[in-house]
């Protein structure tokens, strides 16, 4: 990847990361906070796998099972539980905990 796409692709996922709560918050009334996360995690899954198959950078061979699949459970397990918390407690209180709790936690 070229040094001039970097940036560009971090404040793409900045821009997504920062909309979730909100997505779920325009979302129907019926939409359950699991069936939200299960959404999110298709559509961002799909989206890498079709990247890492474009570049042709998929390999069986030295891939940390154990790793992945530890990623995959905190990965699942998050999604309801944020989801979740922000239904419970509204998107300004969701956004500021992932915003800028890390920040006053790194400056502590």
């Amino acid at each position: 990847m070229t040094v001039k796409w970097s940036p560009f692709l971090i404040l793409c996922a900045a821009i997504l990361w920062g909309t979730t709560g909100t997505a779920q918050a325009l979302a129907p009334a019926a939409a359950h906070p699991v069936a939200i996360g299960a959404a999110r995690l298709a559509v961002g899954g799909g989206f890498l796998a079709a990247i890492v198959l474009i570049a042709g950078k998929f390999s069986f061979r030295n891939w940390p099972i154990r790793s992945t699949l530890l990623a995959s459970l905190c990965m699942a397990l998050y999604q309801p539980l944020f989801f979740t918390a922000v239904s419970i407690t509204g998107v300004a209180i969701g956004r500021w905990s992932l915003l800028e709790v890390p920040l006053f936690y790194r400056v502590s």
